[in-house]
């Protein structure tokens, strides 16, 4: 994904463990992005970690 790609409000999936899950971006920074799971629950990931929904 580009820079562009990070911005707020936007659907990703995040590879977390063996499946990707569906999140939104809350906060993107240098390195790392802020996302909220479906579920509620808020964490960062690296930017490698985040693909396309």
């Amino acid at each position: 994904m580009s820079n562009e790609d990070f911005s707020e409000g936007t659907s990703v999936l995040v590879k977390l463990g063996m499946k990707p899950m569906a999140a939104t971006i809350v906060e993107a920074s240098k390195g790392e992005v802020s996302v909220q799971l479906s579920s509620g629950m808020v964490m960062k990931v690296s930017k490698d970690s985040i693909f396309k929904a």
